[in-house]
């Protein structure tokens, strides 16, 4: 039996990979044009799992699940927009918020507990995140909050993750209910079916089907983006959230390194060790 931490690695590195393939397919393409695009192809890669599907649910989960794919969705479109636009370097740690959210949130709505560990890895994240947003201005105390409320593309990327945040609340009761090939499919055919269908009621579907003519990277960011995401559930439903979650987030690093370096950022060494901190903070957050 393959242990879950090779699944764990794997994720990472087509996460990584489909970051950054992602910035750079997006460089000659509109958001909209380009998920509606990639999220199409994803649904029609899940057809493959069709005999591994498990269809003994209820509709109270497909309305469930159609709810989630909004967020999802929403958030799909916001975090692309922020990485067409935004320094794959700087804005790709921010998504190393989400523990904080998600604990908050199952704090809000699920009656959970935030312990004193806990406490200390949120505080660790937003101070980490703080100073990602100095941009090597560390002495101006003000400076990293006029920069983050000046900088909409992180903004962006940020309110992607409160969205992402909330499906994950959502994911304890879907796992629970079937396996995680029927949840896959499902979602990725609702966030196609949103997202096309805004594309078309905005733009039409003409410029769907002209990005998959022009745009053929759009193909094998599909095919790491759907590896990745199963590759990590797959992992989560091996072993324990706490061991999974923090393996995962080092894809951020990878991107960090390798993105930073394809796109020629700056202070990609700061941003580097601010990704390690909110790293191991969320882990005290999820351990």
């Amino acid at each position: 039996m393959i242990p879950w931490y090779v699944y764990a690695i794997g994720g990472v590195c087509f996460s990584a990979a489909f970051v950054v393939l992602r910035k750079k397919a997006l460089g000659s393409e509109h958001s909209l044009n380009f998920e509606s695009t990639r999220l199409l192809i994803n649904a029609l890669l899940c057809l493959i799992l069709f005999p591994l599907l498990d269809f003994n649910f209820d509709l109270k989960f497909i309305l469930l699940m159609y709810l989630n794919s909004i967020f999802g969705t929403i958030g799909i479109l916001l975090a692309s927009r922020a990485l067409r636009h935004g320094q794959i370097s700087l804005i790709t740690p921010l998504g190393n918020i989400k523990p904080v959210f998600v604990s908050l949130l199952a704090f809000l709505f699920l009656g959970e507990s935030i312990t004193l560990i806990q406490g200390m890895g949120i505080l660790i994240i937003l101070i980490s995140m703080y100073l990602l947003e100095s941009d090597h201005h560390v002495s101006n105390l003000v400076h990293p909050i006029k920069n983050l409320t000046k900088d909409h593309y992180s903004i962006l990327f940020i309110l992607a993750y409160v969205l992402f945040s909330i499906g994950n609340i959502f994911d304890k009761f879907f796992v629970s209910e079937v396996n995680i090939y029927t949840y896959g499919t499902i979602l990725w055919f609702f966030l196609a079916l949103n997202m096309n269908l805004y594309h078309g009621i905005v733009h039409g579907f003409k410029e769907v089907i002209t990005c998959m003519k022009n745009n053929k990277l759009v193909f094998l960011v599909s095919l790491f983006s759907i590896i990745s995401w199963f590759l990590g559930l797959k992992a989560v439903s091996m072993a324990y959230v706490s061991l999974v979650a923090p393996v995962l987030t080092l894809s951020s690093l990878f991107v960090i390194i390798f993105g930073g370096k394809f796109f020629e950022e700056k202070y990609l060494y700061f941003r580097l060790g601010m990704a390690c901190l909110m790293i191991i903070g969320s882990y005290l957050v999820i351990a």
